[in-house]
């Protein structure tokens, strides 16, 4: 049997299991990057790869890069790197946009650390710009909502504007 007092609990359960109800799956985003012609487009090709639905049309790209030396030393040495990054991308028969993000690493230590600590920024760079072009190619997969119409409350006496959809009873 059941108490009363466990009747709470219950509630508060149940309302957190549909709380967290599956979301439905995101817009198919397919598309093939065009073959790359350095590493950073070898990075930025395979992440963007990974997060997309499969091949689709050709998705043609350019890749920049700036890097901003943040922090120095007494002696003028770079401490700290920014390195930002942008991708202008065109999808074949369908959107085109530009991207851009930042990332940044420690130039401290041996030369082997600063050109290990390099390649993980201009990695995680990659990553993060192939993220922003698959959400762009799905937003923009995503159906638009009909515009709704406007709505306009009733006055004792007052004709509704054309195409508005009065809400009858209101004061």
């Amino acid at each position: 049997m059941w108490s009363r007092s466990a009747l709470p609990a219950i509630l508060v359960a149940a309302a957190l299991c549909v709380a967290c109800a599956p979301l439905p799956p995101p817009p198919p985003a397919a598309a093939t990057p065009d073959a790359p012609s350095d590493r950073l487009g070898f990075v930025f090709a395979r992440a963007l790869a990974d997060r997309l639905d499969g091949p689709g049309p050709a998705l043609s790209y350019a890749i920049g890069s700036q890097d901003i030396a943040l922090a120095f030393t007494g002696g003028r040495e770079t401490q700290r790197v920014q390195i930002e990054g942008t991708v202008t991308w065109s999808l074949e028969g369908g959107p085109s946009g530009r991207e851009t993000a930042f990332t940044g690493y420690s130039a401290t230590g041996t030369p082997v650390a600063t050109d290990a600590a390099r390649r993980d920024a201009e990695d995680r760079l990659m990553a993060i710009l192939a993220q922003r072009v698959e959400a762009a190619l799905r937003l923009d997969a995503a159906p638009s909502a009909p515009p709704l119409a406007p709505v306009v409350l009733e006055r004792p006496g007052a004709a509704a504007p054309p195409g508005a959809a009065a809400l009858p009873g209101a004061p």
